[in-house]
């Protein structure tokens, strides 16, 4: 019985953070596509602008100040404007890109925290209250000519393929 009130006990206190190390994302690096493994997909594109297909996320919307977890849902279809900074962590850590997003014309937004590595980077933001534990996880699509789906990247006008391994974790 002790052992069963300290595994819940304890399970409240840890909250999952990030995925990964933290991680420095170039524009370029950062450009293409984003899938949740739900079906959701973000794609960033070159220019500074994307498009979201039920894209999770945790989303803060100005107008009527809600935000997801609290009155605003945690996936958006839409197109907008992308931005990308790097800050240093907490305590003086590894710096880490932070990807913002604004949706058009409602101008809801929302912002990621680069982690993995530059090979293998993924987007990660807390859905709502961080101490709920639910996470958002973008994994960039790898491109290749013989695995995955054909899709075409804004601003391109040749079809890539992609192929990606990604999760929404509670």
């Amino acid at each position: 019985m002790v052992a069963l009130v300290a595994m819940v006990f304890l399970g409240r206190l840890w909250v999952p953070g990030a995925p990964g190390d933290a991680v420095v994302l170039t524009s370029a690096e950062a450009a293409g596509v984003w899938e949740d493994g739900h079906g959701g997909s973000l794609v960033l594109a070159g220019d500074g602008t994307f498009s979201a297909s039920s894209a999770c996320g945790d989303y803060f919307d100005p107008r009527s100040r809600a935000s997801s977890g609290f009155g605003l849902a945690s996936v958006k279809t839409g197109t907008g404007t992308w931005d990308l900074g790097s800050v240093s962590t907490i305590g003086g850590g590894k710096p880490q890109s932070t990807l913002r997003i604004a949706f058009n014309p409602d101008g809801v937004s929302g912002s990621y925290e680069a982690t993995g590595t530059t090979v293998a980077p993924m987007l990660w933001a807390y859905i709502g209250d961080p101490d709920d534990g639910e996470r958002c996880i973008l994994t960039k699509a790898a491109v290749s000519g013989a695995h995955g789906a054909s899709r075409s990247e804004p601003g391109a006008d040749v079809p890539v393929s992609v192929s990606s391994v990604s999760a929404r974790v509670p």
